[in-house]
């Protein structure tokens, strides 16, 4: 029965459930219980939820198990329970519906993944593992991933899924705002592409969002993959009512939008919050009879960071990959990353990318360094401060599974050999992390000496791959360059297996170019020629060195020769018409400003780029000249304030402005710390933060209070599930300008309403301001707030007005 229900979506589109939590809200749940409690403690009211589901038409029924971890269950002293709550959750579903699909929900720790926060990879996929194999034992015929905002969270929750089972399908729903991105900033397409490739069998999207915003994420998604599509839209977005809380849109309006969902794919159809038996009804009378669409996606290569999407066709431009994150002959390097620091590395990854670098390869092999925790590191640096993609570069396993941990999208993986050691060894990594793979055309014999010879290796390693259920599109074929002074009539061949790879194969193709005119002089003059040949022969990536002027100008004329430049739109746009040589000036200029070598710059600079570990040592280097105060004021204040224009503008996303603050605290503690700097003298106002009474989410609240911090703001935390009384106390004898309140379930944002009204009633003049995924501006206008939220960068704006 359990993949049976993938055979049954080739023919047919199923109708899940409605919510789960509106209904146990409705049923008396209070705020100091947790949901899944009542399996044990009413299990009455769960069998009615899923009975009254049935009924009105669900195929598919998932269990009351979305917080059934360990670390969400611990906010209620009821982590030892994982196994007794998620299996007598998967009995009360199937008393009630045998003869139906059983999914067992699974959603978010409600906390970050390092480096934002503290919990690693390999604990998540722990974690994960707990609540999944309980599920499985009982018996589910589905595993759902739901509302999911971050993409490493969700990797963790896929690999754990398939290191329990391979038997039962697994479902993937992350949930985007209305600027269609997550909280950290990923996209439905990057989203898509990362969970096509770790094995996701059903891709998707609920809550947040009403049918009409959700149809807009399923078809960025339907663009770029092929698995059966599910969607669990809101009944609209919630409103208070006379002082209860209300999801607006009604089955006969959220109906209409069904015909349109399974145009794009979709073959899955449920509601998430405010969806109701009647909902459902009215989704599965839609649905009678309705066949489901072919997707519209087209397979290609691609890559994704967090937060950006790569693809390589023919009719993309070429692909480069910046090679200089390489301590190879590189003695200074090699000595910084056996010291653990990473100052060269943030500047080559920063120039790199300015350059035109699409993907950064990482490279951290040498005596003496570290190489799994050097790795580790390198890439969260990449991922913190830009939004390329990586390819892992090493040959020890150890160190590969590091970096591919470490990395929240979709990594190349650099490199396998046709060595069956080698497929043996990486192929199964690569399959696990969904990684894409650069593939030499060598084997057991060495490299072929004729194109026909590195031919059948790639061959072999593609049939190798399909095997392990790896897509051939996730290939990069590199027919491998040997040097022009010993291998002369080699070269050629190189050229001609690329011709071969891709007309035989299908195959995209990569070279390392400078391997060329390894011992010859004018080493940059052949190797642009040769890659410019290359790429008349069909090359689609190559590692280069992307600070290279001249290669960068055979690169954009032969993109633009070989029609990979439609209209010659890159090649104009490369040249500098101010320059009389032509040469590509505006791609080779370094990203950060102009005043990055004065010495406060490079302060404001490190705050800009998260370098964490380096703010206190370039704080040091100018105190003789600056006094604590200047360099606060002209050095770290202007640098979080141009990280808030970047976040603002959509430059950067939740890790970037999270990676910032951190380096901006630890120069201010510092100042405040060791120098005895008066911190109160440029404080910008006094602020409290709280979640109130009920509510035991303060993932957002913590943001906001780290970049108030930033900000100059003195702030109290007075923690999360905190009652009214408290917080005006708290906020009378502390003498606040401000009172932040967040809340993120329907039920306890009524409690912000009493503080207002407690603080009216003692006649406080302090203003308000509300935050979280239930509230908005409206609501806070109606309970007589002062302002409304929507991510920190916007509360510091807002907080600054309110007290000036």
């Amino acid at each position: 029965m359990k993949l049976e229900v993938l055979a049954r979506l080739e023919k047919e589109v199923l109708l899940l459930d409605g919510a789960m939590g509106t209904r146990l809200q409705e049923a008396g749940l209070g705020t100091d219980t947790a949901p899944e409690a009542w399996n044990l403690e009413r299990p009455e009211i769960i069998r009615k939820i899923h009975s009254d589901y049935l009924a009105a038409g669900s195929q598919i029924v998932q269990t009351n198990t979305f917080g059934a971890n360990r670390l969400k269950l611990s906010d209620y002293g009821l982590e030892k329970k994982v196994n007794e709550i998620n299996k007598q959750a998967v009995k009360l579903a199937q008393e009630v519906g045998r003869d139906n699909y059983i999914a067992g929900s699974v959603g978010p720790f409600g906390k970050f993944l390092t480096p934002v926060g503290n919990i690693t990879f390999e604990e998540a996929v722990d974690i994960f593992k707990e609540q999944i194999s309980a599920l499985v034992e009982a018996g589910v015929d589905l595993i759902s991933l739901e509302t999911m905002s971050s993409l490493k969270e969700l990797k963790a929750a896929v690999v754990a899924a398939k290191e329990v089972t391979e038997e039962v399908p697994v479902i993937t729903q992350m949930t985007f705002n209305q600027n269609l991105r997550t909280l950290s900033g990923t996209t439905p397409q990057v989203a898509a592409v990362v969970l096509d490739a770790l094995g996701a069998d059903i891709i998707g999207a609920n809550c947040s969002l009403g049918p009409g915003g959700l149809l807009k994420i399923v078809q960025e998604l339907n663009q770029v993959t092929d698995k059966p599509l599910i969607v669990q839209p809101n009944a609209g977005l919630p409103k208070v009512v006379d002082g209860e809380t209300v999801y607006p849109e009604t089955p006969s309006e959220m109906v209409t939008y069904i015909e349109k969902f399974i145009e794009e794919g979709v073959r899955i159809v449920g509601g998430c919050c405010g969806t109701t038996p009647e909902h459902i009804k009215a989704f599965a009378q839609q649905l009678d009879g309705v066949n489901p669409k072919l997707s519209k996606s087209i397979k290609k290569f691609r890559l994704a960071s967090r937060s950006q999407l790569v693809e390589l066709s023919d009719q993309d431009e070429s692909l480069l990959i910046g090679e200089r994150i390489n301590p190879s002959g590189r003695e200074k390097l090699t000595e910084e990353l056996k010291n653990g620091k990473l100052n060269i590395t943030q500047q080559e990854i920063s120039d790199q990318v300015a350059a035109g670098a699409r993907v950064l390869d990482i490279n951290v092999g040498g005596a003496g360094i570290d190489e799994v925790e050097m790795m580790q590191k390198v890439v969260e640096k990449v991922q913190n401060t830009t939004q390329v993609p990586v390819a892992i570069d090493t040959t020890d396993p150890e160190v590969l599974e590091a970096g591919l941990k470490s990395f929240a999208g979709k990594a190349l993986i650099n490199s396998v050999t046709g060595e069956q050691e080698s497929l043996d060894r990486v192929l199964p990594v690569a399959k696990k992390y969904g990684a894409s793979l650069i593939c030499l055309t060598l084997d057991e014999d060495g490299i072929p000496s004729t194109a026909k010879g590195r031919l059948e290796v790639a061959k072999k390693i593609k049939e190798e791959a399909v095997e392990y259920g790896i897509a051939p599109e996730n290939l990069l074929i590199d027919t491998l360059v040997l040097t022009a002074s010993t291998k002369q009539e080699e070269v050629v061949e190189t050229l001609k297996a690329i011709k071969l790879v891709k007309e035989e194969l299908g195959l995209k193709t990569v070279l390392g170019v400078s391997n060329v005119s390894y011992g010859l002089p004018s080493k940059p003059l052949l190797n642009r020629t040769f890659l410019a040949m290359a790429l008349g022969y069909g090359l689609d990536a190559y590692i280069v060195d992307p600070l290279d002027e001249d290669l960068q100008q055979t690169i954009s004329a032969a993109d633009l020769l070989t029609n990979r430049d439609q209209n010659a739109k890159n090649y104009i746009a490369d040249l500098d018409p101010n320059q009389k040589d032509g040469t590509q000036d505006k791609k080779v200029k370094s990203i950060v400003k102009e005043d990055e070598n004065t010495s406060l710059g490079r302060i404001e600079e490190a705050v800009l780029k998260g370098q964490k570990e380096d703010i206190v040592a370039l704080i040091k280097d100018v105190l003789e000249d600056y006094s604590p105060e200047k360099i606060m004021n002209q050095a770290l204040i202007p640098g979080i304030k141009a990280v808030g224009e970047k976040y603002e503008s959509g430059e950067y996303f939740l890790p970037q402005l999270m990676a910032a603050a951190e380096s901006m605290q630890e120069g201010f503690k510092y100042l405040k710390d060791q120098l005895e700097f008066d911190a109160e003298t440029s404080s910008a106002g006094k602020v409290l933060l709280a979640t109130v009474k009920g509510d035991v989410h303060d993932i957002g609240k913590n943001i906001v209070k780290v970049v108030l911090e930033n900000h100059g703001f003195e702030v109290l935390d007075l923690g999360k599930d905190v009652p009214a009384e408290e917080i005006i106390a708290e906020a009378k004898a502390n003498e606040v300008d401000v009172i932040g309140l967040s809340a993120l379930m329907t039920t306890t944002m009524l409690e912000m309403e009493r503080v207002v009204e407690l603080l009216a009633k003692e006649e406080l003049a302090i203003k308000v301001i509300l935050g979280g995924a239930v509230v908005d501006q409206e609501y806070a206008n109606n309970i007589g707030a002062d302002g409304y939220a929507a991510d920190a960068i916007t509360a510091v704006r807002k907080i600054e007005k309110l007290i000036n």
